[in-house]
């Protein structure tokens, strides 16, 4: 028993810490999560830098927030 704890003792500090320290050195930085807003129209989460919300298509340079307001918008109609 105590010769399998002194081989597995060996084996940990020769193999797997210098393959640890080798593939640590090797990859990749990781990429940084990008900037994210909320659309004013249907609040969907959608990079800072679009232009145009892919979730409801709205024009996000035209105005930055929505007119609730207007009364001469169109009404939907129903159909059955």
């Amino acid at each position: 028993m105590i010769a399998f704890l002194i081989i597995a003792v060996v084996m940990y500090f020769f193999v797997v810490v210098p393959y640890a320290r080798f593939r640590a050195r090797f990859e990749p930085a990781p990429q940084p999560a990008p900037e994210m807003k909320d659309c004013p129209f249907c609040l969907s989460n959608i990079p800072a830098q679009a232009t145009r919300c892919a979730f409801c298509t709205s024009d996000l340079t035209a105005s930055k927030t929505p007119d609730l307001t207007n009364s001469n918008a169109p009404s939907v109609a129903r159909v059955s």
